[in-house]
């Protein structure tokens, strides 16, 4: 449940009783896959998804498709990094992981600095293509968390993504 690789399970299985025989790595994989049936539940992927972060008590949005009935678009925030993001709203650094996922689509990770030099991580997002329109629907949503304070952030870092220049220029024009 703790997310741990199964080869490390099998060593530690193997130092605490290493007189006893140790499971397959076919029989890991059929143990934490009952396990995650378990935790889901009734619950196919997708719901699964949508419902961890609520759970979680995380600041999340996501849109569905109307024509696909798909989940387009998903926003999620820990609520701890909130609470960096809001004392910390200076710099944002964005950068996107494109194809590495079963989707195919990107993976926006933006990441605070703390005026010390500590980075966190504020929120990621999924969002179908890198175009203008799903960045401005992420940005507006990281806007949203800090439209409590009415604060901004003077910088962002990117990689030279036209789009999510552009994007940033209309969602935060005193960035």
């Amino acid at each position: 449940m703790a997310g741990v690789l199964r080869r490390d399970i099998k060593n530690a299985l193997h130092l605490k009783t290493p007189e006893k025989p140790q499971p397959s790595s076919t029989q890991l994989y059929n143990e934490t896959r009952k396990i995650r049936q378990e935790i889901k539940g009734e619950r196919n992927t997708a719901q699964q998804m949508l419902a961890l972060p609520v759970e979680a008590k995380y600041v999340h949005w996501h849109e569905i498709n109307s024509e696909t009935k798909e989940i387009s678009h998903i926003f999620m925030a820990h609520p701890d990094s909130m609470k960096l993001f809001r004392a910390y709203p200076y710099v944002v650094i964005m950068d996107s992981t494109y194809k590495t996922n079963m989707y195919k689509n990107p993976l926006i990770k933006m990441v605070g600095v703390t005026p010390t030099g500590w980075s966190f991580l504020i929120a990621c997002s999924m969002i179908p293509t890198e175009s203008e329109e799903c960045y401005s629907w992420l940005l507006k949503k990281l806007a949203d968390i800090l439209d409590v304070m009415g604060a901004s952030p003077y910088v962002f870092v990117t990689d030279q993504e036209l789009s999510l220049i552009n994007t940033l220029k209309e969602v935060f024009s005193r960035s």
